[in-house]
């Protein structure tokens, strides 16, 4: 009975002496627990990039593309028939010739006969004016030692047969000119300075009057002709001497030319609304890279100066054509008033913008007035 009692009394003790115990861990526990912490929900702002922009006079830039075309284009004929007796090396397409430069002959033996006799006949009429010449002065003074009275005939006085002998005289001169044009002609050469563009003969070819031989393309000029729209052509300055123009290949802008305005159409194309702008390029295959006919190029052209606008990139500009500006960290938008544009900027003019704005360089389309935003300036390079 003792042992029993013992086991239960000292488990009644060790419950006992556990309670003070979970008291004090259950305290110590709750002293040491983590502070409650409170999140609050904070709203992350978009970024815009920005440039600052201050209006001005700014020039308005007109921008075309057209092609490279020589000023003067000239097929060259047959004059005469015959067969081609030599060619020059030079007279290959592609290739520049100088004025003066003998392109082919053709064979001129027969030319050369034919100018031998025009000679002959003119020597001959020549000699029968003379004699005839001479035979009139002596009726002329046979007839004043007669003293026949009345007025003598033109037959008398051998006028019919002195006419006959002029018309003859003057018709053997020209056919010695025509036919030194023929022999000339026999040889053919380049009018002007030019490139070759075409040769439809070679050494042997038969060549006849009106035949094709080739194309010539003059190098001493070039033009480029452009389209402009009414408000492009009203943005040109009133004279167009001083007005520069620069040229540039669309493929890479480091290939540069410089030209000047020849003319501007005085008339308008019925069709597209636009008239035609001719911009001049001085020896454009001696530049320090040739620009060569039938390239496509870009023509820029400063026009006319216009106060109080602004100058922005294209990408500035909405497909509505409204701006976005910062202000204060809001966003504001305004539709803009376009007055010149070309691939990369856009002119615009102040209306009732601030002189000085703070421009979104890519809007974004779900942009509402008076949002804000953190607004960071672009950077630039140098």
């Amino acid at each position: 009975m003792k042992k029993p009692m013992m086991k239960k009394l000292s488990a009644s003790f060790l419950a006992i002496l556990s309670i003070p115990t979970a008291v004090i861990y259950t305290n110590y526990a709750i002293s040491n627990q983590p502070e409650t912490v409170s999140v609050k929900n904070e709203i992350m702002l978009p970024g815009v990039t920005i440039e600052h922009l201050t209006s001005g006079v700014n020039n308005s830039i007109i921008e075309g593309y057209g092609e490279v075309v020589s000023s003067e284009t000239l097929s060259i004929q047959g004059q005469v028939s015959g067969r081609v007796v030599w060619k020059s090396q030079q007279f290959k397409v592609g290739k520049r010739v100088k004025k003066g430069t003998l392109l082919l002959r053709i064979e001129d033996s027969d030319y050369q006969a034919t100018l031998a006799n025009a000679n002959k006949t003119l020597a001959d009429a020549h000699l029968a004016l003379l004699l005839e010449q001479r035979k009139h002065k002596r009726a002329k003074d046979n007839w004043k030692k007669s003293e026949i009275s009345g007025k003598p005939t033109k037959l008398a006085l051998r006028e019919p047969q002195l006419e006959i002998a002029k018309s003859q005289y003057l018709a053997a001169s020209k056919a010695v000119k025509n036919a030194e044009t023929n022999l000339a002609n026999t040889k053919v050469y380049a009018p002007f300075d030019a490139v070759v563009t075409a040769r439809n003969v070679t050494n042997g070819s038969y060549v006849s009057q009106a035949s094709a031989i080739g194309e010539l393309k003059a190098s001493k000029t070039a033009e480029i002709k452009i389209a402009l729209s009414e408000r492009e052509w009203q943005q040109l300055p009133n004279s167009l001497d001083s007005l520069h123009v620069t040229i540039s290949s669309p493929n890479n802008s480091q290939y540069q030319w410089s030209g000047r305005v020849s003319d501007l159409a005085l008339v308008i194309d019925q069709s597209t609304r636009t008239r035609t702008l001719t911009v001049v390029i001085d020896s454009p295959l001696s530049q320090e890279t040739p620009l060569l006919f039938g390239s496509f190029v870009n023509v820029r052209l400063k026009g006319k100066a216009i106060p109080d606008s602004y100058v922005i990139s294209s990408s500035s500009l909405t497909a509505d054509g409204y701006i976005w500006f910062e202000k204060e960290s809001q966003l504001f938008k305004y539709k803009a008033n376009t007055l010149f544009k070309n691939a990369n900027q856009v002119g615009i003019a102040r209306g009732q913008l601030d002189p000085q704005i703070s421009l979104v360089k890519k809007p974004l389309s779900h942009y509402v007035d008076g949002m804000k935003v953190i607004a960071t300036e672009e950077k630039t390079d140098g």
